[in-house]
């Protein structure tokens, strides 16, 4: 828990840091002083601070050194603000003291809950051990590496969120990576509904916008408690939207929001391109305004975040957006062959797809009181009735929402399709999926309609409890796993650090045994005189903690695509990158 919490700490301030420089200079430049609350600053923060991460990161590691020069600079930054500090600070204790004892235990309890899942990620998550670790330790040890996605093609996704994770996992200090980014945001957006929850003295629009968030933040428990390139990009386009319904003229005040974050949302996850149509339409607004450096400036800023990831995915894979490759424009020696590309392109296609198509025709046969409520099916049906219940709102005229709003709505709409037509995990799109509900049902709901205090007490502590106990698992699953190890001082250890890599290695282990009767080693293999990486012969390719390695693809077949010995380091150090053999 201690690392658990030092890295909360640490990412806060220097992410909410980060993003209050930014607005600042907005501020200043455009002469703009529309408010941005906290999770606002973190969330442009959060995207901001790729601009210098990713230049420094084509000419050196991005790890703790690269994170102390950035402490550095925000500390010169807070002691030339340091009567602006204060006043967030002041505005900070003004909202605490404006809640009970009972409101305060119940972010309390929400706040304890994601500490403890935070305590325990399975083996079993595939993603992360297999490719998610060793892509931000080569991050922390190396600049960008050429043709990095032939030594394992799945880290040609060079999503941002693995980069910007490289600077936060504190390996120097616990001996251990801990990975909390994601975490740090579940815990912003849950204090932050709470407390609208709270201040509008429980209108039952909050309340069912808190309850979409507690199911969101459950679906993506395993995505919080570990890495994951989903968690992020679908908590922010949620709170973006949300924020929308609740604040409709949000979208044309807040150009940082909704030009500069939801552009730049496209380098953590992809399959948000549809929702750079927002920005289009902001900048649109704008320009008809003749607001032109409030369109410059987030513009500039959000093109500079995406021109230097793709500049990244040349380096790495040869492609200026990997596995597209219809965006074949260059000819370098460490160009990820073709026909990965396709296997690749497949392979999401089949996984994503194969699930939804199971769901679908399945659900009505297993449909029971829980299953309706914790079945990704569920929402999705809900989200199609919510284009229906828009469209007839729309169609009749009714409610006094903007009619930017219902173009917003139909954006939703268009990135659902996108999902539909690539890859139908519903993990991938979760943020639009509940959007698109809280959006329907926002029109249905009068204005201001609420229920008495001390039933929003109780609906609301009665959610933090769930949400505690549905998180208590993990808590409950470290401890098991500590005391069948005769771990002497096992609190110690729970109340110290995550779960450690070693540790999943040894349960895989174990697993395949009883399981599958299998056994997996993780062998040295020489690619010259110089280098020596590791090969595992774990089923699923699961390298865990051990850097620089990857998957045997005669045992990996369906996730493994490049034959590592089909590929040839480019000189004698891991820096100088690989190349494929032809």
């Amino acid at each position: 828990m201690i690392a658990i919490l030092v890295s909360w700490l640490l990412i806060f301030f220097v992410l909410f840091s980060a993003g209050d420089f930014f607005i600042y200079l907005y501020q200043i430049l455009c002469n703009n002083r529309t408010g941005y609350s906290l999770t606002d600053r973190f969330l442009t923060g959060m995207c901001v601070i790729l601009i210098p991460l990713s230049l420094s990161s084509l000419f050196i590691p991005s790890n703790q050194y690269v994170l102390f020069s950035f402490l550095g600079l925000i500390i010169i930054y807070w002691c030339m603000r340091r009567h602006h500090l204060q006043e967030i600070i002041k505005s900070i204790r003004l909202k605490i003291g404006r809640l009970s004892i009972v409101q305060l235990l119940i972010i309390g309890l929400t706040i304890l809950s994601f500490c403890i899942l935070c305590l325990y990620s399975s083996f079993l998550s595939f993603d992360p051990n297999y490719y998610h670790y060793q892509n931000i330790r080569w991050n922390e040890d190396f600049a960008v590496i050429p043709g990095l996605g032939n030594f394992e093609d799945r880290l040609g996704f060079n999503s941002n969120y693995l980069l910007l994770s490289s600077i936060f996992t504190l390996r120097f200090l616990f001996g251990q990576p801990v990975y909390c980014l994601q975490s740090v945001l579940a815990i912003l957006l849950a204090i932050w509904i709470l407390y609208e929850t709270i201040n509008s003295r429980f209108e039952v629009k909050r309340l069912i916008l808190l309850i979409f968030y507690f199911l969101l933040f459950y679906f993506s428990k395993e995505g919080i408690a570990d890495t994951s390139t989903d968690t992020i990009p679908n908590l922010a386009v949620f709170y973006l939207m949300s924020n929308l319904v609740l604040y409709p003229d949000a979208l044309k005040e807040k150009a940082v929001l909704y030009v500069f974050v939801i552009t730049s949302l496209v380098t953590y996850k992809l399959l948000f391109a549809p929702l750079c149509l927002v920005s289009l339409y902001v900048m649109y607004h704008l320009i008809k305004e003749k607001n032109y450096k409030e369109i410059l400036f987030p513009g500039i800023s959000a093109m500079t975040v995406v021109i230097l990831w793709l500049i990244r995915n040349v380096i790495i894979t040869g492609y200026l957006v990997y596995p597209l490759g219809e965006m074949d424009l260059f000819s370098f020696d460490w160009k990820v062959p073709e026909y990965i590309l396709i296997k690749q392109r497949e392979y999401i296609s089949e996984i994503g797809n194969s699930g939804f198509d199971y769901a679908i025709p399945h659900y009505l046969e297993n449909l029971s009181f829980s299953t309706f409520l914790l079945s990704w099916t569920t929402y999705f049906f809900l989200s199609v009735i919510a284009v229906f219940i828009t469209v007839s709102w729309y169609i009749g005229k009714k409610g006094n929402i903007p009619a930017y709003m219902y173009f917003v709505f139909l954006i939703l709409c268009t990135n659902l399709i996108y999902w539909l037509l690539t890859a139908r995990d519903f993990r991938f799109c979760a943020g639009v999926i509940f959007s698109m509900i809280f959006f329907a049902i926002s029109l249905i709901l009068k204005d201001n309609k609420k229920i008495r205090k001390r039933a929003g007490n109780i609906i609301t502590a009665g959610l933090a409890l769930l949400l505690f106990i549905s998180f208590a698992k993990a808590g409950s699953q470290y401890y098991h796993a500590l005391k069948e190890r005769n771990i002497k001082d096992f609190v110690w250890t729970m109340l110290y650090r995550p779960y450690p890599a070693e540790y999943k290695m040894e349960d895989s282990a174990l697993f395949e045994k009883t399981s599958h009767n299998l056994t997996f080693e993780i062998i040295p293999y020489k690619m010259n005189d110089n280098i020596t990486i590791y090969i595992t012969t774990q089923r699923t390719g699961s390298c865990f903690g051990i850097f620089p390695c990857t998957g045997d693809a005669a045992i990996a077949r369906e996730w493994k695509m490049q034959d590592i010995k089909t590929v040839e380091a480019r000189g004698n150090s891991l820096q100088d990158g690989f190349r494929p053999i032809y």
